[in-house]
Formats: C-alpha cells, structure tokens, sequence
C-alpha cells in the first residue's frame, strides 16, 4: 500500500469557508485539528470510562494516603475549584499546536495543592493530570514526562510554602528540568513545524515563571477564599509583636511564660508524631488569650496571693474559669485569627468538668440540694485533630507538673501516665486520630521536656564570714533545708486549682482545669 505524504506550508490555505471538502483536504483539516467532529456514542463512553475510572482511582488514593481531606470541606472545595479551572485550561492549551501546550502550568496545580492541602495529594493529583495530558494529547509521552517532573520538581522545592524565596526557586526548578526533558526527548508536538531549541528553551523557562507566579497568588487568594490556614499566616501570627500576645504578655504574663512552656511541649510532641509542628506552637500561643479579659482570676496571674474566688460561690467562680473559653474565641474573631488557630481555643479543655468548684459545691450544697453538673463543664467540643489534642494534653500536664512538683522521674512518670490515662479512659481522645503508639510517643517527649523544666535545684548554704566558726557544717547546710515539692504549693485560697495549677491541700487530679 503506497502512502502519500503532502507538505503544507506555513499560511498555506487549505480550504475556503462555504466550499465542498474534499477527501485530502478533510484528511489535512484533520490532521490540524481545525476539522469539528460530532460526538458520538463510541466516543461519549471512552470519555465517561477514562473520567470515571480516574476519578475513583484519585478518591481511592486519597482515602489511603491522606483520609483527612475528605472530611474536610474547605479543602475539598480548594481541589475541586483548581481541578475544574486546570481542567478548562488544559482543554485550550492542550491543542495540536508546536510549543502551546509546553506552556500549560501544571506545576502551579501541583505546588498550590501541596501548599494548601499536603504533598502526598499534590503528587496524586500531578499523576492524575499527567494522565489526563495523555488522553487529551492522544498519547504524547514527551509532553507528560515535561509537565509531569517539571511539577513534582517545583512542588518539593516549596515544600510547605513557609518561605516566598522559595517559589523564586521553584520556578527556576520548574525551567530546568523542563529544558532537560526537552533535551532528553526532542519531539515535537506535531509534525507541521517544529520549534528552534532556543525557543523551546525560552517556553520551558517561561512556563517555570507563569507556573511560580500562578501558585504564588493562588496561595494568598484561595487560602483565605477556603480559610486555609497557610505556614506565612502561621509565621506571621507567632511574632510576638501580634497585639494579641502583646496583651497576653501585659495583662496575664504568668498566662504568657505558661503558654511558652506548653507551645514548646506540644511543639516537640507534635513533630516527634509527624502533626504539624507550627501550626501546633502557634496554636499553643493564643490557646489562652481569654484569660486576659479578667486575668487576675487565674492563679498564675495572681501576686498578691489573695484570690477573688474567696468571695464568690463555686458556681460563680466557675463560670468565670470556663468563660475564658468563649471570651478566647471572641478575640480571636474579632482579630480574625484563622479558624484552625480558634480550634485550639474552643477545644484545648474539651468538655472535661471543673472538678475542683463542682466538688466544692458539693460539700457546700444544702440538703436535697442537687447540684447540676452540666454548668461544671466546658462548653467544648473534644479535640477534633491530633494537633489539638496534643495542645490538651500538654496543657494539662504542664500545670500538673509545675502544681504538685514531683521530686523523681518516676514520680513525673507516674503523673503524666495517669493525667493522659484519664483523659484516654474519659473519651475526650475518640476523635483525635491519635494512635496508642503516638500517644505513647507524646508521653515521652513530655517526660524529657518536664523533667528538663522542671528539675530539682541544689540549695545552697548561707555565706559564712571570715573568722565565724560554724561547727557542723553538714548542720548549718541543713538549718534551713528547701521545703519538698510536695510543700510548693500556692497560697491564698483557690489559686492554682482553679485555673490549672494548684491550691494548698488541693487534690493532684484538681491541676489544668483553667
């Protein structure tokens, strides 16, 4: 069988509008892809089958490697905003056209979803598209491997996004890899002309550009359109300079050097389990801001040693404890604090009970008086995440520790064991995603943590002046020895038991309830 090959030159008309086609000059229209085809019903059902079989195969992919996306809204919306707007752009730019769809930015799509959502659904999503480029360029592998390792180049050079000079680089990532596919395969689009390598050189670089500046204003926009918590809001928020911290710092500073010791707990936890380690210690920083609305009803705020609670009824007092609940998130609404950042607030108590005034509203109830213990409780709800279950449990144990002062590491041990068993025994843990083995791995790290805070000091002897004689020594050391940790307790009524700390007499289990 002979084959004829006719060459079409550049602005050569193939076909006049209104005439008659003949059969090579369909065959040429077609060849162009400027010839119109109605669908049909063969090529209706090739479509739905590739579409529909991609589809689930993504879904799937996502249920195994990052499940938590599929449960949240904002980020299903994100992925499925830049699917339908990749998907309209690759029908334009993915044309039988020489250097077109070397310009498609793939690696927008893929860097943005990493940024806004995590890695391992922008690497799903980039061999999703690649698929897609496959189908729609009938089959040019040359073109696939170009957007497809061009993507994954830019996507692992921004990483989590926390620095802007990394898009900067991403694009110069993206250029590279790009010209080296181009090297590598050399194919052409199509066959009706090809491209200089200078040009191609200058698409590649130039599709890196439009690629990083596409993701880079992408980030701002669709992060605040979906209220995605981004790592440069989270950066910018853990700067002391924030009028929040400063309040927190000049109305409550004891509130303040407490949640400085549990962001660096729940910090080290968090990245020891592989949770995001940021978004934790930031988190961790406005947990207690409602505290600064009436800060000297909180123990570690207090230094006259007198409290306010010794006036007011158990009920009273623990209105005022659980309020800083609800005052915290009222702030950080009004300062339009991010909504994972208000999630950290509104569930670092969970709905756990205010122990210490419910049982003094016991001993104080008046007979047959029932004392309803709902109006004990935070509002809640339980930790949602393992962040901010991390953020509970270090907040708990910190005011714990830093209350009853154990002397040994096995007492610490014993503390910290029994303070995250009872709230495993509790339920306030059900929904937090936390397995035993990670929970066993936060359990360590605060030991190291704590113990490190929180060690036993030497007492050191008086001075002794030249020529006194002080007989014994051993004696004279031991004169006035430190009281035991057991003995550092608060003065002053309800103090530390009221808001997480401790009070005089005041049971271990009664700490970080404030």
């Amino acid at each position: 069988m002979l084959t004829q090959t006719v060459t079409l030159e550049q602005g050569e008309m193939i076909i006049r509008a209104g005439d008659v086609a003949s059969a090579e000059q369909a065959e040429a229209l077609r060849e162009m892809s400027t010839l119109q085809y109605e669908w049909d019903l063969w090529a209706l059902l090739q479509a739905t089958l590739f579409s529909v079989t991609l589809l689930i195969v993504v879904i799937a992919s996502l249920y195994r490697l990052y499940p938590q996306v599929l449960r949240s809204y904002s980020q299903l919306g994100l992925l499925l905003v830049v699917t339908v707007l990749w998907l309209l752009a690759a029908k334009f730019m993915v044309v039988n056209h020489p250097w077109l769809p070397f310009l498609y930015p793939m690696g927008a799509l893929v860097i943005l979803i990493g940024v806004l959502c995590d890695l391992r659904v922008a690497v799903v999503f980039a061999l999703a598209f690649a698929m897609i480029l496959l189908y729609l360029s009938l089959g040019n592998a040359p073109l696939v491997a170009y957007a497809l390792l061009g993507s994954l180049a830019g996507s692992l050079i921004v990483g989590r996004g926390e620095r802007l000079n990394t898009f900067l680089w991403a694009a110069v990532a993206i250029g590279l890899v790009n010209a080296v596919m181009i090297a590598a395969f050399w194919v052409p689009f199509t066959g009706a002309s090809t491209p200089s390598p200078v040009a191609m050189a200058l698409i590649s670089g130039l599709n890196g550009v439009l690629s990083a500046a596409i993701a880079l204003i992408g980030y701002f926009v669709l992060g605040n359109l979906f209220d995605i918590t981004t790592p440069l809001q989270l950066a910018e928020l853990s700067r002391p300079t924030h009028p929040l911290l400063r309040q927190l710092l000049l109305k409550a500073s004891g509130t303040y050097h407490h949640t400085i010791l549990v962001s660096n707990m729940a910090e080290r936890a968090a990245a020891a389990i592989g949770a995001d380690a940021l978004l934790v210690r930031v988190g961790a920083y406005y947990h207690d801001i409602g505290k600064t609305v009436r800060p000297y009803f909180f123990a570690e705020n207090i230094v006259d040693g007198s409290s306010p609670h010794e006036k007011l009824d158990p009920l009273t007092s623990a209105q005022i404890i659980i309020s800083h609940v609800k005052d915290g998130v009222d702030l950080a609404q009004k300062y339009r604090l991010p909504s994972r950042i208000q999630d950290f607030i509104r569930e670092h108590h969970g709905q756990s009970l205010v122990k210490y005034f419910y049982l003094q509203a016991l001993r104080h109830a008046a007979t047959g008086e029932e004392i309803d213990e709902a109006e004990f409780r935070y509002p809640g709800p339980n930790p949602q995440s393992k962040e901010t279950t991390i953020l509970m449990l270090a907040d708990t144990c910190e005011a714990a520790v830093r209350a009853v002062r154990p002397a040994t590491r096995e007492d610490l041990e014993a503390l910290v064991d029994r303070l995250i068993d009872e709230r495993v025994a509790s339920g306030e843990l059900e929904n937090s995603n936390l397995t035993f083995a990670e929970l066993q791995t936060v359990k360590n790290v605060f030991l190291q943590v704590l113990q490190g805070v929180h060690h036993p000091r030497i007492v050191y002897p008086e001075p002794v002046k030249a020529g006194e004689t002080t007989g014994n020594v051993a004696t004279d050391m031991n004169a006035a020895p430190e009281p035991a940790p057991q003995e550092r307790t608060a003065r002053g009524g309800v103090e530390e038991a009221a808001t997480g700390r401790a009070e005089i007499n005041a049971p271990v289990n009664m700490a970080a309830e404030g």
